[in-house]
Protein backbone atom coordinates (compact mmCIF):
# COMPACT_ATOMS: atom_id res chain seq x y z
CA UNK A 1 0.00 0.00 0.00
CA UNK A 2 1.62 3.86 -1.27
CA UNK A 3 1.28 6.38 1.31
CA UNK A 4 1.26 10.17 0.41
CA UNK A 5 3.81 12.09 1.91
CA UNK A 6 1.89 15.02 4.03
CA UNK A 7 3.43 18.12 4.95
CA UNK A 8 2.69 19.59 8.39
CA UNK A 9 2.32 23.42 8.15
CA UNK A 10 4.76 24.55 10.94
CA UNK A 11 3.58 26.09 14.01
CA UNK A 12 5.27 29.22 13.84
CA UNK A 13 6.33 30.95 10.36
CA UNK A 14 9.38 33.43 9.67
CA UNK A 15 6.61 36.16 9.03
CA UNK A 16 5.07 35.30 12.31
CA UNK A 17 8.35 35.67 14.16
CA UNK A 18 8.92 38.72 12.16
CA UNK A 19 5.99 40.64 12.63
CA UNK A 20 6.08 39.74 16.65
CA UNK A 21 9.54 40.85 16.91
CA UNK A 22 8.33 44.35 15.50
CA UNK A 23 5.79 44.64 17.71
CA UNK A 24 7.68 44.21 20.49
CA UNK A 25 10.63 46.38 19.55
CA UNK A 26 7.51 49.15 19.22
CA UNK A 27 6.47 48.45 22.46
CA UNK A 28 9.63 49.04 24.49
CA UNK A 29 8.48 52.67 25.81
CA UNK A 30 9.99 52.37 29.36
CA UNK A 31 13.14 52.18 30.97
CA UNK A 32 11.93 49.22 33.22
CA UNK A 33 10.68 47.34 29.50
CA UNK A 34 14.71 48.11 27.58
CA UNK A 35 15.52 46.64 31.89
CA UNK A 36 13.28 43.69 31.20
CA UNK A 37 15.31 42.81 28.12
CA UNK A 38 18.31 43.42 29.39
CA UNK A 39 17.86 41.22 32.31
CA UNK A 40 17.15 38.38 29.28
CA UNK A 41 20.22 39.42 27.53
CA UNK A 42 22.27 39.04 29.77
CA UNK A 43 20.86 35.28 30.46
CA UNK A 44 21.78 34.88 26.71
CA UNK A 45 24.54 36.46 25.15
CA UNK A 46 25.12 34.18 22.50
CA UNK A 47 21.78 34.78 20.77
CA UNK A 48 21.11 37.46 18.47
CA UNK A 49 19.08 40.61 19.83
CA UNK A 50 15.89 39.15 17.56
CA UNK A 51 16.22 35.70 18.96
CA UNK A 52 16.37 37.15 22.67
CA UNK A 53 13.03 39.03 22.28
CA UNK A 54 11.43 35.82 20.84
CA UNK A 55 12.47 33.32 23.91
CA UNK A 56 11.98 36.41 25.86
CA UNK A 57 8.25 37.12 24.35
CA UNK A 58 7.67 33.16 24.79
CA UNK A 59 9.14 32.08 27.48
CA UNK A 60 9.62 35.26 29.96
CA UNK A 61 11.62 32.95 32.65
CA UNK A 62 13.71 30.77 30.27
CA UNK A 63 16.67 30.50 32.13
CA UNK A 64 19.04 28.30 30.00
CA UNK A 65 18.16 26.87 26.17
CA UNK A 66 19.49 24.66 23.95
CA UNK A 67 18.82 22.87 21.31
CA UNK A 68 17.42 19.31 21.63
CA UNK A 69 20.88 17.62 20.37
CA UNK A 70 22.84 20.08 22.58
CA UNK A 71 20.14 19.00 25.69
CA UNK A 72 21.43 15.44 24.42
CA UNK A 73 24.84 15.83 24.17
CA UNK A 74 24.73 17.62 27.92
CA UNK A 75 23.16 13.92 29.38
CA UNK A 76 19.36 15.58 29.47
CA UNK A 77 16.57 14.96 27.52
CA UNK A 78 13.55 16.98 27.12
CA UNK A 79 10.39 15.92 28.53
CA UNK A 80 7.38 14.69 26.38
CA UNK A 81 5.10 17.21 25.39
CA UNK A 82 7.44 20.51 26.18
CA UNK A 83 7.11 23.03 23.56
CA UNK A 84 9.91 24.30 21.87
CA UNK A 85 10.76 28.17 21.79
CA UNK A 86 10.37 29.20 18.13
CA UNK A 87 13.34 30.94 17.03
CA UNK A 88 15.04 32.40 13.78
CA UNK A 89 17.88 30.14 12.67
CA UNK A 90 20.58 31.17 9.35
CA UNK A 91 19.95 29.24 6.41
CA UNK A 92 23.47 29.25 4.81
CA UNK A 93 25.04 28.19 1.27
CA UNK A 94 27.80 27.34 0.13
CA UNK A 95 28.38 28.86 -3.91
CA UNK A 96 31.93 28.02 -5.87
CA UNK A 97 33.31 31.68 -6.96
CA UNK A 98 36.24 32.20 -9.18
CA UNK A 99 38.91 34.48 -7.95
CA UNK A 100 39.53 36.95 -10.97
CA UNK A 101 43.11 37.42 -10.51
CA UNK A 102 44.38 34.03 -10.27
CA UNK A 103 41.56 32.05 -11.61
CA UNK A 104 41.15 29.71 -8.38
CA UNK A 105 38.81 28.59 -7.71
CA UNK A 106 36.82 28.60 -3.81
CA UNK A 107 33.87 28.10 -2.12
CA UNK A 108 32.04 30.92 -0.16
CA UNK A 109 29.09 30.84 2.23
CA UNK A 110 26.32 33.39 2.21
CA UNK A 111 23.27 34.08 4.29
CA UNK A 112 20.16 32.72 2.15
CA UNK A 113 17.30 33.24 4.89
CA UNK A 114 16.16 32.14 7.90
CA UNK A 115 13.91 29.38 9.32
CA UNK A 116 12.31 28.45 12.29
CA UNK A 117 14.08 26.31 14.77
CA UNK A 118 13.84 25.27 18.45
CA UNK A 119 15.05 25.21 21.73
CA UNK A 120 14.20 24.54 24.79
CA UNK A 121 14.61 25.91 28.41
CA UNK A 122 16.09 24.03 31.16
CA UNK A 123 12.83 23.04 33.02
CA UNK A 124 11.72 21.00 29.96
CA UNK A 125 14.26 18.68 30.21
CA UNK A 126 15.91 16.04 32.90
CA UNK A 127 18.81 13.97 33.40
CA UNK A 128 22.59 14.81 34.34
CA UNK A 129 22.79 17.54 36.93
CA UNK A 130 24.23 21.02 34.91
CA UNK A 131 27.00 22.47 36.76
CA UNK A 132 26.25 25.78 38.20
CA UNK A 133 28.11 28.24 36.60
CA UNK A 134 29.04 29.82 39.83
CA UNK A 135 31.29 26.89 40.41
CA UNK A 136 33.08 27.27 36.71
CA UNK A 137 33.40 30.87 36.96
CA UNK A 138 36.79 31.85 38.89
CA UNK A 139 37.29 35.79 39.78
CA UNK A 140 40.03 36.77 39.95
CA UNK A 141 42.16 38.00 43.17
CA UNK A 142 44.86 39.48 44.80
CA UNK A 143 46.15 43.28 43.24
CA UNK A 144 45.42 44.82 39.57
CA UNK A 145 48.96 45.65 37.88
CA UNK A 146 49.69 49.56 38.37
CA UNK A 147 47.70 52.11 36.60
CA UNK A 148 45.55 49.34 35.20
CA UNK A 149 42.13 51.27 36.73
CA UNK A 150 43.53 54.48 35.05
CA UNK A 151 44.38 53.09 31.80
CA UNK A 152 40.56 51.14 31.44
CA UNK A 153 39.04 54.37 32.66
CA UNK A 154 40.54 56.65 29.98
CA UNK A 155 39.49 53.98 27.31
CA UNK A 156 36.15 54.14 28.42
CA UNK A 157 35.64 58.01 29.24
CA UNK A 158 37.22 57.88 25.10
CA UNK A 159 34.47 55.79 23.83
CA UNK A 160 32.10 58.84 25.56
CA UNK A 161 31.23 57.31 28.75
CA UNK A 162 31.31 58.37 32.62
CA UNK A 163 33.27 56.05 34.92
CA UNK A 164 31.71 56.73 38.33
CA UNK A 165 33.21 54.83 41.42
CA UNK A 166 30.61 54.26 44.13
CA UNK A 167 32.35 54.58 47.50
CA UNK A 168 30.23 52.89 49.52
CA UNK A 169 31.70 49.37 48.20
CA UNK A 170 35.20 48.37 50.28
CA UNK A 171 38.09 46.83 48.21
CA UNK A 172 36.11 43.63 47.86
CA UNK A 173 33.58 44.94 45.91
CA UNK A 174 30.97 44.50 48.44
CA UNK A 175 29.08 46.86 50.74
Amino acid sequence: MARTATSRAPKFTVEQAHGQLVARVESLTTSAQWLDYLACAAKFHSYSPNNIFLIHMQRPGASRVAGFHTWKALGRSVKKGSSGIAILCPCVRSHQVEDEGTGETGTRSRLAGFRIGYVFDVADTEGTELPDVRDIVCHPKGEAPAGMFEALTSQVEAAGFTVRVDQSLDDSGSP
